[in-house]
This record gives structure tokens, C-alpha cells and sequence, in this order.
């Protein structure tokens, strides 16, 4: 996952002699490890180590798959790494497509992250009055 194309432009010549432009804003395919390139798929699926991992990014995306909160989120990206962390111990994720979800993160507080083709999303899900004055949240940035 070392390097992504935009497909920016793609230009087709159609049957009666007119052409026909496909214009994308964001990444369409991402290089493999192997080399080859294939479409983004931010799916998630559960590494051998533990680790949840996005499918094909034009990053290496890994998100926790619970315990220690130092790794909860770690992107690579041309050799260089960035690894953020969370101040508590973390459970396993459930997976549902691109969206890993850290249930009970604080008392009925959710944690969601949901890998994107470049990146990730982080939300915290506050189910109730009395987790929202929860003044643990408050300290997370």
C-alpha cells in the first residue's frame, strides 16, 4: 500500500465519434503490497495477529483489535507510520463493513472508527444524558 492513483482522467472514444471523460475527485484504485492495483475496498477484516485491517487504501490503515489502547489506530504510508492511541483498555471491535465499533469505551459510550480510502472517521457515541456529563470526555483529543 505504497502508493494510489486518482484515475483523474480517463478518456473513452465512443462508436459515433465522440468521447466520453471519467473524472474521479477522490482514489479509485490502490497498489497492493504485491504491486498489482486494485480498487479501494475499505472493507475490514480481522488480521492473523488480531489487528483490524482495511482491505485495500490508498494507506496502510490497522485499527485495534482490542486490549492495550496505545495502538488504536495506526497508518503507513511510504515507510513512514503514524500510531495513535486510547487512554483505557479497549475491547474487541465488532466489525460491520468499513465501521469497527469499541463498545463501552467509558459507561454507555461507543467508540466507531470507519476506515475511508485515505484515512479514517472517529465518533463517539454517547447513549445516554449521563454519559454525556461524563467528564472523562472532556480530556480526549
Amino acid at each position: 500500500m505504497d502508493s494510489a492513483t486518482t484515475e483523474s482522467s480517463q478518456v473513452f472514444a465512443n462508436p459515433d465519434g465522440t468521447f466520453t471523460q471519467d473524472m474521479h475527485a477522490a482514489p479509485v484504485r490502490a497498489r497492493r503490497d504485491g504491486g498489482t492495483w486494485a480498487p479501494i475496498d475499505t472493507s475490514l477484516v480481522r488480521a492473523s495477529d488480531g489487528s483490524v485491517r482495511a482491505e485495500n487504501t490508498t494507506v496502510g490503515l490497522t485499527f485495534s483489535g482490542g486490549g492495550s489502547g496505545d495502538g488504536l489506530v495506526t497508518l503507513e504510508d511510504k515507510g513512514h507510520e503514524l500510531q495513535l492511541g486510547w487512554p483505557t483498555v479497549l475491547p474487541e471491535p465488532r466489525l460491520d463493513g468499513n465501521t469497527a465499533t469499541y463498545a463501552g469505551v467509558l459507561p454507555d459510550v461507543d467508540l466507531k472508527l470507519t476506515a475511508l480510502s485515505s484515512g479514517y472517521t472517529s465518533v463517539l457515541v454517547v447513549k445516554t444524558p449521563e454519559a454525556a456529563g461524563n467528564p472523562a470526555l472532556s480530556k480526549i483529543t
